[in-house]
Order: C-alpha cells, then sequence, then structure tokens
C-alpha cells in the first residue's frame, strides 16, 4: 500500500473511514478523539500547517489497542 492509499486528509476524511459518514455530528465526535481526550488515549493524527491528518493503518492500530486495553481491565 502506497502512502497516499493510506493517508486520510482531514476530519472529514478521518470521521468517514471511523464511523461511515461526515455528518457534523460524527466530525465534532472525531475531534473529540483527537483533541479532548488524555494524550495516551488520542486518535494518532498528525498535522502539517493548519491540516489534520491520519493514516488508516495507525488509527487500525489505535483501535486494536483500544480493545485491548478494555479486555485487560
Amino acid at each position: 500500500m502506497s502512502l497516499s492509499d493510506d493517508l486520510l486528509p482531514g476530519a472529514k476524511s478521518i470521521a468517514e473511514f471511523l464511523f461511515g459518514d461526515s455528518r457534523p455530528d460524527t466530525v465534532r465526535r472525531t475531534y473529540y478523539y483527537i483533541s479532548d481526550l488524555p494524550p495516551e488515549k488520542r486518535l494518532p493524527v498528525f498535522r502539517i500547517g493548519n491540516q489534520i491528518f491520519g493514516r488508516k493503518s495507525r488509527i487500525r492500530r489505535w483501535i486494536a489497542d483500544q480493545e485491548d486495553a478494555g479486555r485487560a481491565n
């Protein structure tokens, strides 16, 4: 997979990947996972200027880590 195939530009793209749509409420929920959670639980994203980017592979790994943490508790 090339980097361009793995890259999600913007919160709308990330919301579409995570939740299957980019309605305003899912975009807000995406921003919550990006900025309002404790740092160790935040969605893995990076910024170039003001633009947020996510990588599908890292987000899948983050989800798996959240699942593992839930089982450990």
